[in-house]
This record gives structure tokens, C-alpha cells and sequence, in this order.
């Protein structure tokens, strides 16, 4: 805990120590030109340190001399011995619109805090009316700021201290360091020490300690779809059907071939010219498959004698030995064609 302690108070003084860099910009909306203008820097509630300038310059095809002065004090058209030369540089314009960045002060300015200096940056010939600027409202305004600096309206001149014309705004950033603090952002630069800042308002001691969290679900549950699938309908959308209707005959009706085949169908092939059992002599009851003749049968030849017992079969012609013979004529008539 202690260790912990020491460690931020290390880092808030390092804050504290630690040279916030930061820049002030007045936009480039002005338009009008002159040779160069006195405005006033403000500091607030900590020290600023000047490093250098961009200023908003009109397009040059050749270099310009251009100066940089500074005193302490509310700003004043008129020449003071006061004054400091900052910087005198040999630039060439970048134009309407774009920064022209000086070099860095060889001595960075030093403005102690809630202090007023005045600056004057010009050309230093007379007549090049190289520098844009805007109109202001009031001389002495601030017409932009920032948490550290804030800059006044002041006076547009010819080079040097000469008609000065007022309020008005001069074009341009400042570049400074402070060892204030960073400014405030909407988020936090650096994230919170593991030290509560104040102690909780209630604190409820248990017997034992409370247990451990399970650790989160490597696969989370899906969250509910905001647009749900649509419930099943209760009858299908179309009724089943088939492809084609059944027809009452088939497609192809069938046909003979043109010829016999070669050979013998393997069922066949084991067939015998004469039946393996000879036909019963008594026939079955039942009909032929061709219908029966409306006239009776032939009579026998010979006419059974008379005995106690009947013969077995008749001697000649019976009915039943005609339709065996009968038969195995077709059967013949069958095979026939198979067995050349």
C-alpha cells in the first residue's frame, strides 16, 4: 500500500515538473493586408515560455525580412525603447489561407503569469503590406484563449510605428510551453490509480469471505435477434402435386420384335421334347383355358364291356389322353424355334 502511495506521489510531481507544450491559433480569416500589427499576449495563472510564431503572409516569388519584437506592458503604437528584438528572419510567403512558420526564437520569451506583453510583427521595409489581418471590435479584446493564454485586438501599422489603424486582429499561432497543467479533456490522459480517492460510504463485514466469481463463459449465449423469424404457417403455402398425371395406357404399347433372339432364353434350355411325367389319366375338374365346345365328346370306338369293376383308362381316344396330347403339341410348337 505504501509502495503504491509513493508511486503516484512520484508521478503528480513529475506531472507537476513536466513541460506541457501547447499552441494558440487565431484562425486565417483575415484578408485585408498591411505591413505588420501590435497585439497583446495575456498570460493566466501559470508561467508561458514563447518559442516561436506562424504567421498568415501573402505569396512571395522572393524573400522578405521579417521581424519580431516584444515588451512588457499593454500594447502602444508608439515606439518604445522597451522593446526587445525577438528574431529577424529573410521569408518567403506561402500565401492566402496557409501558415508561414518562423523560425524558433533563438531566446525563447519568458512571460511570467497573469502578466501582459505587447508584440509587434512586421516586414522590415516599408510598403510590402505582406501580412493579413482581420478587423476587430474593441482594442484590448481577447478575441481567442485558451487555458493558459489569451490574445488581444490591437493595431494594424505601416513598417515602422507608423498610422497605426485600430481594433484590429492579428492573423497567426503561438507556439508556447508551461509547466502548468496539462488542460482539461473529456477524457482521462491516464487511467485512475488502484488508491480509492475517498473511503466508501458503508462497509458491511461478512463471517467469511464471499466466493469467487466464476470466471465468464468462453461462448456467451446469443443475444435475442431484434427482428424475430416469422412463425411457421399452419397449412404449407402451395399443395404438394405430381409432376404429370397418370395416363390410362402406357406411353409405349407394347410390340414383337422384328426377329427372335439368337438364343434360347437359360429357362428353356433345360426343357426336354417329351414331358419328364407322363400326363394322369384321369383329368382334373377343371376346364382348359380354351372354352368348352357346345357339342359332347367323341364316343369311344369301343364301348367298355361289362364287368363288375371298370377299366382303369379307356382302351382308345379318351379325353384325357387327347388333352396331354394336345399339350405337348404346343408345348413342341414353344420350343420349337429355340432349339435350331
Amino acid at each position: 500500500m505504501m509502495k503504491m502511495l509513493f508511486g503516484s506521489l512520484v508521478l503528480l510531481v513529475g506531472q507537476m515538473d513536466a513541460a506541457y507544450q501547447g499552441t494558440l491559433s487565431t484562425g486565417l480569416a483575415g484578408t485585408s493586408q498591411v505591413d505588420g500589427n501590435i497585439f497583446e499576449i495575456r498570460t493566466k495563472d501559470y508561467p508561458v515560455t514563447i518559442e516561436r510564431m506562424d504567421i498568415h503572409m501573402k505569396e512571395t516569388a522572393t524573400v522578405l525580412p521579417i521581424a519580431v519584437w516584444y515588451r512588457p506592458g499593454e500594447a502602444n503604437p508608439l515606439y518604445d525603447e522597451s522593446y526587445v528584438n525577438a528574431i529577424d528572419a529573410n521569408m518567403i510567403g506561402n500565401g492566402m489561407n496557409v501558415l508561414t512558420s518562423l523560425p524558433a526564437f533563438p531566446t525563447p520569451i519568458v512571460l511570467p503569469a497573469r502578466t501582459t506583453y505587447t508584440f509587434y510583427v512586421s516586414t522590415s521595409k516599408n510598403g510590402e503590406e505582406a501580412l493579413y489581418y482581420g478587423m476587430g471590435s474593441e482594442l484590448g479584446k481577447a478575441y481567442v484563449s485558451d487555458d493558459f493564454l489569451e490574445i488581444g485586438e490591437g493595431y494594424a501599422m505601416r513598417y515602422s510605428f507608423s498610422s497605426p489603424a485600430f481594433p484590429r486582429q492579428w492573423n497567426g499561432v503561438i507556439h508556447y510551453t508551461t509547466t502548468g497543467p496539462p488542460p482539461t479533456t473529456g477524457s482521462p490522459t491516464q487511467k485512475p490509480t488502484a488508491l480509492s480517492t475517498s473511503p466508501p460510504s458503508s462497509v458491511t463485514q461478512t463471517a467469511a469471505p464471499t466466493s469467487q466469481t466464476p470466471p465468464p463463459s468462453s461462448k456467451p449465449t446469443l443475444a435475442p435477434s431484434s427482428n424475430p423469424t416469422r412463425a411457421p404457417t399452419a397449412s404449407p403455402t402451395k399443395t404438394p402435386s405430381p409432376t404429370a398425371a397418370g395416363t390410362n395406357a402406357p406411353t409405349t404399347p407394347p410390340a414383337p420384335s422384328l426377329s427372335p433372339t439368337t438364343r434360347m432364353p437359360l429357362d428353356l434350355r433345360s426343357m426336354t421334347v417329351s414331358p419328364t411325367i407322363s400326363p394322369t389319366d384321369k383329368p382334373t375338374d377343371v376346364p382348359t383355358s380354351a372354352p368348352p365346345t357346345t357339342s359332347s365328346s367323341t364316343s369311344p370306338s369301343i364301348s367298355p364291356t361289362a364287368s363288375a369293376l371298370p377299366t382303369v383308362m379307356p382302351t382308345k381316344d379318351s379325353s384325357g389322353r387327347k388333352w396331354a396330347i394336345d399339350c405337348l403339341i404346343y408345348l413342341l410348337a414353344v420350343v420349337a424355334p429355340f432349339l435350331v
